[in-house]
């Protein structure tokens, strides 16, 4: 089984780099106020939250992981 990095930021773009540095660490903020951060709605932001927990959960199940592992 090919092991592959999660939190590898080789493919991230120039923009991307930039906006995974800003500082939104909060865990309890709600998606409008990320997109106050960001200058977008909160539509935009729950667009990008899928489809990251999807390529996340691509990768995880690429690298051999189920969903009974977590659950």
């Amino acid at each position: 089984m090919k092991e592959e990095s999660l939190g590898s930021n080789q493919d991230e773009k120039p923009k991307e780099k930039r906006i995974s540095k800003l500082p939104v660490s909060d865990p309890n903020m709600t998606q409008k106020e990320i997109g106050d951060v960001f200058g977008m709605n909160r539509h935009d932001v729950a667009k990008i939250e899928s489809r990251a927990l999807q390529k996340l959960k691509r990768r995880l199940e690429a690298a051999g992981y189920k969903k009974d592992n977590f659950f």
